[in-house]
């Protein structure tokens, strides 16, 4: 494995170049973060989150997700938590997820504590 972030780059950006592919970098802090891990090939997509704009990514599109439909977090939980655990206490579970602000991440950590 290449020592330096510009060789494991290269090295990275050579393996995509053959391939077809759908990239996810997931709660991304900087434009720099992923910079080294964008491929340089039209055949890929990159898919980026951060809970921030980042506006040193200059080709990006951007897209703000809004929270999610209160019945909708009950699903996700209930999904995870397991759905008769939601029918059993609705109160609770609609509490949380309120507390959560709907957003699907806060929902699948707060799964933890429920």
């Amino acid at each position: 494995m290449p020592s330096s972030v510009d060789e494991r780059s290269a090295l990275w950006r050579t393996a995509a170049a053959v391939r077809r592919m759908v990239l996810i970098l997931d709660d991304a802090d900087s434009g720099a973060q992923v910079a080294p891990l964008l491929p340089g090939t039209p055949g890929c997509a990159v898919v980026v989150t951060a809970t921030r704009r980042l506006i040193d990514l200059p080709s990006a599109k951007w897209l703000r997700l809004g929270p999610l439909h209160p019945a909708d977090s009950l699903k996700l939980l209930g999904a995870i938590a397991g759905h008769e655990r939601i029918a059993r206490e609705p109160r609770v579970a609609a509490q949380l997820v309120e507390a959560c602000s709907h957003q699907p991440l806060s929902v699948r950590v707060a799964r933890f504590m429920y």
